[in-house]
């Protein structure tokens, strides 16, 4: 690891194992020193992970100098105690070509031999264990997804579809109540209103002289002989002015009254200008009886051009044909 606190820890766990457990051959004390070598190879040249490495080796050199025959094939690796001459020594001594055969035919054989009856089966079985637990979990998965579903269906069958039919007749219910509820309402008010023209009429207690017009219209009511002889109040009476100025081409207006206003503003600008002319005739009494009789009829004729057009109605009556009765 980078991480120098890391090695650090790491380093004092292995130390403590190594201390109190036995090495179980000269395969497991050859694939410890292997391992401790290559490491030291990488990070040998940083002096804070070289000095934890050090004492690992230190402990697995004393642990199996006789069970690899160190004494025998390596005569002259250091021996003293862990001291700064011996970490000097040993980094010297890793250089040299006896450790070096030591660790390619003596130690690189008995650490592959332990590879293969330990390490390898280890990772063969625990890539088993992970592959039955990944097909587990997606047993699981598959199995859990299922089960969402069957119960989705449950709740939609059981508690949704209820709900909703629930919700449909509440909500018929509801509107129902509305309408009822509008309709009294307008009943009532009917009913007051009639009261009120009842008091407010014109021969009534409560009669008030209104200048509003009150307009009449037929009621649809009919006798035997289909005649409509009664006569209701038109409270939707419009005396269709605004669609008489649309039919005249002349709404350009936004009311009658405004088109009103500008009418007698037109005729009373022609009648001061026609006053004018006359005045300045007088004045120049260049002009004969004639031509004054002819001002006056173009005045005339003016002022007759700009007034409203008169519209003459009267009153009629439904004419139904009946059939003779003896």
């Amino acid at each position: 690891y980078d991480n120098i606190l890391h090695c650090s820890n790491a380093s004092a766990s292995i130390y403590r194992l190594l201390q109190n457990h036995s090495l179980n051959g000269k395969e497991e004390a050859s694939y410890l020193i292997m391992c401790v070598n290559r490491i030291m190879l990488i990070r040998g040249e940083n002096q804070e992970y070289y000095s934890y490495l050090i004492l690992l080796m230190k402990t697995l050199i004393d642990k199996s100098y006789y069970l690899l025959q160190m004494n025998v094939q390596i005569l002259n690796v250091p021996q003293q105690k862990l001291t700064p001459a011996f970490i000097e020594d040993f980094k010297l001594y890793c250089q040299t070509t006896e450790w070096c055969i030591f660790i390619e035919k003596q130690c690189q054989p008995s650490s592959e031999d332990y590879k293969s009856k330990n390490i390898k089966p280890f990772k063969k079985n625990m890539q088993k264990w992970w592959d039955d637990t990944y097909k587990m979990m997606k047993t699981g998965i598959d199995k859990r997804t299922k089960q969402i579903e069957e119960e989705k269906l449950r709740f939609q069958s059981q508690i949704l579809e209820l709900w909703r039919v629930r919700r449909r007749s509440e909500y018929i219910r509801y509107s129902k109540m509305l309408n009822l509820q509008r309709l009294q309402q307008n009943l009532v008010d009917t009913e007051w209103n009639e009261k009120l023209k009842y008091f407010e009429r014109e021969r009534g207690p409560w009669h008030k002289p209104s200048l509003t017009k009150i307009h009449w219209m037929l009621s649809a009511r009919e006798n035997c002989h289909r005649m409509r002889c009664k006569l209701i109040e038109n409270s939707h009476f419009d005396s269709y002015e605004e669609a008489s100025l649309e039919r005249d081409e002349n709404f350009k207006y936004s009311s009658v009254d405004e088109y009103q206003k500008k009418l007698f503003e037109n005729l009373k600008n022609k009648k001061f200008s026609i006053q004018k002319q006359l005045s300045s005739v007088e004045n120049d009494e260049l002009l004969n009886d004639e031509q004054m009789s002819s001002d006056q009829q173009l005045q005339n004729n003016l002022l007759l051009e700009e007034k409203e057009k008169m519209l003459i109605g009267s009153n009629c009556s439904l004419i139904t044909i009946t059939s003779v009765t003896e």
